[in-house]
């Protein structure tokens, strides 16, 4: 019987410009889980513990457990539950009912079923381990403000605009450095970038590339000639393996503290959180008492499995 009911959503990333990866704007936001929010408005309503909800076949079934139970389900499920409060009630005490029987015939002492119980268990106070350390208080806020001094990169962006002559033109070097000439000498570059840039996504918008994070995944010949212009110049041609770019620097901001400390908070904790775990590695002593146990059969090329046999003395 199936108990429980998944539901997933894709997103599409948007494609990238020529030779240079899209640009994130400060006004995008984080993708919603729309699952995990529709979840959190059907979830069984705040009430006392004790209150009696329902009863199923002399089962009493409270508030707090019914709210426990369904606190532990993944958001999707809690989506599919809460939809009807009732049916989950329902099947909630049929849970409890199998499981029930599953002891009284002592299935829990019983292989597969013991060793798939242990294992749960372990992995769950594994999670409960992990979970307590990510809640405590592992980044002071002077922590936070240091790295954000030493390390300004992170936090400065420049709103760029460019215009991109593919690779596949001949002397498109040469035809880069005639475009900067006419740009330089008063051109009007969202116009100029509209008529002659081959990247049509840029093309489209007078050149804007948006905003390039000093530290974004880019080429690096890029990332130097962008961060070594003013607001206004126009660079040199940068040539990329796809092609030709001509820049404009429209501006270069860095973000101020308060609109970044959430960010530095998490990516410090993630860091301790990190290190914890490897120092909690380090400190796992394993030692291999049987070699022969762990060397892996390698196929032969014909196709069949080669079992290692044992050196004789």
């Amino acid at each position: 019987m199936a108990l429980l009911c998944a539901c997933a959503a894709a997103q599409t990333a948007p494609p990238t410009n020529a030779g240079v990866p899209a640009a994130k704007s400060d006004q995008q936001s984080e993708p919603i889980d729309v699952t995990k929010m529709l979840a959190a408005q059907l979830a069984p309503p705040n009430s006392s513990p004790e209150r009696v909800v329902a009863t199923v076949e002399g089962m009493k079934i409270t508030a707090g457990e019914l709210h426990q139970f369904y606190s532990g389900l993944p958001s999707n499920v809690q989506f599919y539950y809460g939809q009807n409060r009732k049916e989950f009630v329902e099947r909630y005490a049929l849970v409890r009912k199998l499981a029930a029987a599953a002891t009284a015939a002592k299935l829990d002492q019983q292989t597969p079923y013991k060793e798939q119980l242990e294992a749960a268990r372990i992995n769950i106070l594994m999670q409960a381990q992990i979970d307590s350390l990510s809640n405590k208080e592992l980044v002071r806020d002077e922590e936070q403000q240091t790295y954000y001094k030493e390390h300004p990169d992170e936090f400065t962006q420049a709103r760029v605009s460019g215009i991109f002559v593919a690779a596949s033109n001949k002397d498109a070097k040469a035809k880069a450095a005639a475009m900067i000439q006419k740009l330089r000498a008063g051109e009007d570059f969202a116009k100029f970038a509209k008529e002659n840039s081959e990247d049509k996504p840029s093309a489209e918008r007078g050149g804007d590339l948006g905003y390039l994070a000093k530290n974004g995944n880019y080429p690096p010949a890029a990332k130097k000639a962008i961060f070594a212009l003013k607001p206004g110049e126009i660079s040199e041609p940068v040539e990329l393996e796809t092609g030709q770019w001509v820049f404009r620097m429209e501006e270069i901001i860095t973000k101020n503290y308060d609109s970044v400390k959430d960010d530095i908070f998490q990516n410090l904790k993630q860091k301790a959180l990190v290190a914890w775990m490897d120092k909690a590695r380090q400190s796992v002593s394993v030692k291999v008492e049987d070699e022969a146990y762990f060397k892996v059969a390698q196929p032969s090329p014909d196709g069949t499995v080669m079992i290692p046999l044992k050196k004789q003395d």
